[in-house]
């Protein structure tokens, strides 16, 4: 079967110290990206399937852009060097999409690509436009995004696993919640008090956000007691169980803190609160015991499924 070709939009000759190159933008289609990914990805390095996952989301959700500086390189020999987990998001998609290429590039050239520093999401609210606590932000965003497309259904859920959150859904959740930055502030504000300082700062964020949006009122007293100590210890507050759970899991870093505890405690303790109800204790795993492949008894743990706040 012969060799399909690129399907050539434009293309642009260049000569420096004696190589001549051309850069082009190609029609690619995912049988041709395949075809490529097959012929002429040789001794190339692993594929990233996250990254993979996160283009072929943009492609999918009409986030592609065509002209950016980062380009599909081929080398003297034909060789792919750089844009193999484009061709895989793009074969993976099922759409076409236009592609810039350089070709003819000298094969040292694949040992000084993608050397320059990563653009993280706190660069990318900063070109957005948001000015403070961009790192913290950037977490929040991810979790508002996992808790809008119902990923954090448990308390044993990591936000940092919900995939895939490109930096074009970072932005466009951003855009969906600009109240978030409020609560950035404000959580960033009180983040070394002793109540706050066993929250992550962009958990904090995102609990005083979504409870912001059932009650602005009723969230600026729950928080800004709870931050400030302004309840009874022995009363059976809420906040105070949330606290003491809190503070365990910061303590015995239960879990490697994941994102769904955080979620569980702190809406459950604010649902309790404002219901008017009085709570000791917050568990937010169970520990059970079963029978394994051999008889022998083993511990598991059952983790208690997130409630919506009201």
């Amino acid at each position: 079967m012969s060799r399909l070709k690129p399907e050539i939009l434009q293309k642009t000759a260049l000569e420096h110290d004696g190589r001549k190159v051309s850069i082009e933008i190609w029609r690619v289609t995912p049988t041709f990206a395949r075809q490529e990914l097959k012929n002429a990805n040789v001794g190339n390095r692993k594929m990233k399937p996250l990254h993979v996952a996160q283009l072929k989301h943009d492609i999918q959700a009409g986030n592609w852009i065509t002209l950016t500086s980062e380009c599909v390189g081929y080398d003297e020999n034909g060789h792919l060097i750089n844009g193999q987990n484009r061709f895989q998001a793009i074969a993976d998609s099922g759409q076409s999409v236009h592609v810039v290429v350089w070709r003819n590039l000298a094969s040292e050239v694949k040992y000084v690509l993608d050397q320059g520093v990563v653009r993280t999401g706190a660069d990318v609210l900063g070109f957005a436009g948001e000015e403070k606590y961009l790192s913290v932000h950037a977490t929040a965003l991810r979790a508002v995004a996992a808790w809008d497309a119902g990923y954090l259904i448990h308390s044993g859920m990591k936000s940092s696993r919900y995939t895939p959150f490109s930096k074009s859904d970072m932005l466009e959740t951003n855009q969906k919640h600009p109240g978030l930055a409020e609560s950035v502030r404000w959580a960033a504000a009180n983040a070394r008090k002793e109540r706050c300082q066993v929250v992550p700062t962009a958990m904090l964020a995102f609990l005083h956000y979504e409870t912001s949006l059932v009650d602005t009122v009723a969230a600026q007293e729950f928080w800004e007691g709870y931050s400030n100590n302004d309840f009874p210890n022995s009363s059976g507050d809420p906040r105070w169980a949330m606290w003491k759970r809190l503070k365990q899991v910061h303590d015995t870093k239960a879990h490697n803190k994941v994102t769904g505890i955080y979620v569980f405690v702190g809406f459950r303790a604010w649902n309790l609160w404002r219901d008017g109800q009085e709570v000791s204790s917050l568990l937010y795993v169970v520990n059970k015991s079963e029978k394994g492949p051999r008889g022998r008894q083993r511990r598991i743990e059952e983790f208690k499924t997130v409630q919506e706040p009201h």
